[in-house]
């Protein structure tokens, strides 16, 4: 029998590839695995080969460890949906109190504050069909992997929260740390407006001062990346940092600031990616169950005692409103360009848009003067109006810029601030009512400031230029 390969008439060809163009094609008929992702396409080997999917997950969005604050904030359990706590004001009067030797000593008391705060519910509902759990997934456990979601989502909601919560909009939220020290010390200096502004050594430096003259210990800094970035950016051309050796075997270079040495202590500087500039508006409601679209009327501009807008800021600026609820927020209406001089104010009437699920207030969002309508960022939010709900005003006088960020300086210890908790987090296992598991995660708590001004709030916070 004649060596070689066969082809389908049983003729030969040659073992060392000499064979005719139509043997040739038969050759190229071998199956191949081929590059196709339409599965109505798979040809030949296509439809054999085994589809390869990574059993990492890999995370596009928030991990547990970028939630932060939670984690940093003193807790303490709450035993009513109605938390009360006392002040103390004062031990006294602020008299001598030196006295003649032998008389009677002045009686004094002291001044105690009774305030009350409510207990807020956060929770999610989660949902596998019972075929989920029969196949094999890429990740393991399904339901372990959408509680462990779950449990994040919560997490990331309750971390600005704490920060930004505000019942006044949303009503079913607690107050966070943000709103409260800026209702508590208006007009005072523990509220350091920067006014686009970086953060400084002055400012640190003053802040904790402030502090320190309440009677206070600052301990902590919590504000953006970016802001303790450039905090950096500052002091390194100023040798104001002692850098180490470097490493010759390793190569490292960086000096990253951990602490800001202040004449009233060391405070500790945090990092927070929740606490960076909130961006542009959604360009579509972020729930079904969020509320209609707006209409807004901007108001002539007209002089106000309160402004804050200078010569610098005199131009056009546009304005987009959203409507929120405690579901998600609708797409903007555009408000512009609103012609503004120097102590100049203006009145935007935010008309409701109605709808099954009405607002409970608006955010705003302003570009910066000359810029375009597609430009403006986030500055502030307000409640709506509960008297004539159906026009709400906004009166912008410049308090808040567009691309800046607020940052904190806190005594973070239970004389200063704490969170009270009337549930922690919890997973409750729901009826089963079809082929499905449903359960939900909830805890319960607010967020309480005891010493108003024993913090600070740097607000307008802008970026570094170097010059």
């Amino acid at each position: 029998m004649p060596m070689g390969l066969f082809d389908e008439t049983g003729g030969t060809i040659d073992g060392f590839g000499v064979g005719s163009m139509d043997q040739l094609q038969e050759l190229n008929k071998a199956l191949a695995p081929g590059y196709e992702t339409d599965h109505s396409l798979f040809t030949d080997g296509d439809a054999l080969r085994v589809e390869s999917l990574d059993a990492s997950l890999k995370l596009v969005t928030w991990q547990a460890k970028q939630i932060k604050f939670w984690k940093a904030v003193p807790k303490d359990k709450a035993y009513s949906t109605v938390e009360e706590w006392n002040v103390l004001d004062q031990y006294g009067s602020e008299h001598g109190g030196f006295m003649i030797d032998g008389e009677l000593p002045p009686t004094e008391d002291s001044s105690y504050e009774r305030q009350t705060g409510l207990v807020k519910f956060i929770g999610t509902t989660r949902e596998i069909t019972l075929g989920m759990t029969w196949i094999r997934t890429a990740h393991g456990d399904v339901i372990a992997r959408e509680t462990k979601n779950g449990i994040l989502w919560l997490l990331e909601k309750l971390e600005r929260a704490l920060f930004w919560g505000d019942s006044s909009v949303i009503p079913v939220e607690f107050d966070g740390v943000f709103t409260q020290l800026l209702a508590a010390n208006a007009g005072t200096e523990n509220i350091r407006d920067l006014r686009g502004d970086p953060l400084s050594q002055e400012e640190m430096e003053d802040g904790s001062r402030i502090v320190a003259d309440n009677f206070g210990n600052a301990t902590d800094f919590w504000g953006s990346f970016k802001a303790i970035s450039d905090l950096g950016k500052q002091m390194y051309p100023k040798e104001r940092i002692i850098p180490p050796a470097l490493n010759a075997t390793e190569g490292r270079v960086g000096v990253a600031l951990t602490e800001f040495v202040s004449e009233a202590g060391l405070v500790k500087l945090n990092g927070d990616v929740f606490l960076k500039s909130r961006g542009a508006p959604p360009t579509a409601g972020t729930s079904p169950k969020a509320p209609a679209a707006p209409t807004a009327v901007a108001g002539a501009p007209g002089a106000s005692a309160d402004s804050l807008f200078v010569a610098a800021d005199a131009g056009n600026y546009f304005y987009r409103i959203t409507a929120i609820n405690r579901f998600g927020e609708s797409t903007a209406v555009n408000v512009g360009p609103v012609a503004i001089v120097a102590g100049d104010g203006v009145t935007i009437v935010i008309t409701d848009g109605g709808g099954a699920q009405p607002a409970t207030g608006y955010r705003i969002y302003r570009t910066e003067v000359g810029g375009a309508v597609e430009t403006a960022h986030y500055i502030t939010q307000i409640a709506r109006d509960k008297i004539t709900p159906a026009n709400t005003d906004f009166d912008e006088l410049n308090e808040w810029l567009p691309n800046t960020t607020s940052a904190l300086m806190i005594q973070n210890n239970e004389q200063g601030l704490g969170f009270k908790q009337l549930s922690p987090l919890v997973k409750l296992p729901l009826a089963r009512i079809s082929a499905s598991v449903r359960w939900m995660q909830l805890m319960a708590g607010l967020m309480i400031i005891y010493a108003p001004k024993k913090h600070i709030v740097f607000k307008n916070i802008g970026p570094y230029i170097p010059a």
